[in-house]
């Protein structure tokens, strides 16, 4: 007797992800949820970096668990800090070590580290916050990220008796959003996503390849109006690629140098996908599927991604928006593909 056997069922990634966006094609790819690559946020929501899903991966640890920790090791290695195991340990006084060319200006890092904090304030080696000491030992394990700023790497610390250990320092790949100044971070929220709040709140990746033809889609609420108020913009003064709000409630126009693609479909207040496409005579913008607006753009490429207000943080374009999920991709997607991922984003955000 012959025993039938069916044909597999042909792989279907989770949340119906639609294939497509592993073309090549896809620049970068936040997802405000993603259990893997999402946003990195302290105790009050407050969001440092929100990850590339895409480009995320990470590389080899960096931290020679024998040699860092020796004072050979160091280009600068005072008398007030100490080595002890795979620790590196302070007397109680001022002292730097200091390790010279080893960050990437511009790269990110994934940190882990544990510090015991018996007296004293430590600048913590790679974020500048500091801990305070207690009168008690008091042990606190850290894991961020980092994109520095200068080659150097530094612990300082200021009258500090304590400890660092179980260091691990591994590169992290991806055209990550980030934003340093706590004050300037956006609120996270697990149902609603990341708030701007149109005052001073922005994130910007590390300037990346992107080049017309440049296609977004933003799962995004556009809480309040108003006059030149940019959701996203490109890398630099060279590097346009705005998506603004214009003219009038609830207007929003593109732009490189002058606006185009004039859309009043966005109503406030309510979470919508809104799709763009920076191709100099064949742009446009679209709000869910209500009709396209189309204009010539112009010539210019954005080469990176700010979000939440204009390249360069100007006071008059930040914007008071909520945003759950954006796809950048490097081509001008056909019908097909721009249905494909418009249904996974109203499907996997609950757009309405």
């Amino acid at each position: 007797m012959a025993i039938g056997i069916s044909p597999c069922p042909p792989f279907v990634k989770p949340n119906s992800v639609p294939g497509v966006l592993w073309d090549g094609n896809t620049a970068a790819w936040y997802k405000h949820n993603d259990p893997v690559a999402g946003v990195i946020k302290d105790g009050a929501n407050r969001v440092s970096f929100w990850l590339d899903k895409m480009g995320y991966s990470i590389g080899p640890e960096l931290v020679n668990q024998v040699a860092w920790y020796t004072a050979a090791y160091w280009d600068t290695f005072d008398a007030n800090w100490s080595q002890v195991g795979n620790t590196l340990s302070s007397n109680g006084n001022n002292g730097v070590v200091q390790k010279n060319g080893f960050w990437a200006v511009g790269s990110t890092y994934k940190i882990t580290y544990t510090v015991i904090v018996i007296a004293g304030t430590m600048e913590a080696p790679f974020d500048g916050v500091t801990l305070s000491g207690q009168s008690s030992i008091v042990s606190e394990t850290k894991t961020y990220y980092y994109t520095p700023g200068a080659v150097n790497v530094r612990v300082t610390s200021i009258v500090f008796n304590g400890t660092i250990t179980a260091l691990s320092i591994k590169q992290v790949t991806g055209n990550h959003l980030l934003q340093a100044t706590a004050a300037s971070q956006p609120l996270w929220s697990a149902a609603n996503g990341v708030l701007f709040d149109g005052v001073n709140d922005l994130m910007k990746a590390t300037a990346f390849a992107l080049v017309q033809p440049e296609m977004i889609y933003l799962v995004i609420r556009q809480i309040t109006w108003g006059i030149n108020r940019a959701f996203c913009d490109g890398n630099a003064v060279a590097n346009r690629m705005v998506v603004y709000q214009n003219n009038a409630s609830p207007e929003i126009d593109i732009l490189i140098v002058a606006p185009v693609c004039p859309n009043i479909n966005l109503i406030l207040n309510t979470l919508s996908i809104v799709k763009v496409l920076f191709n100099g005579a064949n742009s446009f913008s679209q709000v869910n599927l209500t009709a396209q607006s189309l204009g010539n753009v112009g010539v210019g490429d954005g080469n990176g991604f700010t979000l939440g207000g204009r390249y360069d943080g100007a006071a008059a374009n930040y914007c008071n928006i909520e945003v759950k999920e954006i796809i950048i991709r490097r081509t001008a997607d056909n019908a097909a593909t721009q249905a494909a991922i418009y249904n996974y984003l109203k499907s996997a955000n609950a757009v309405p």
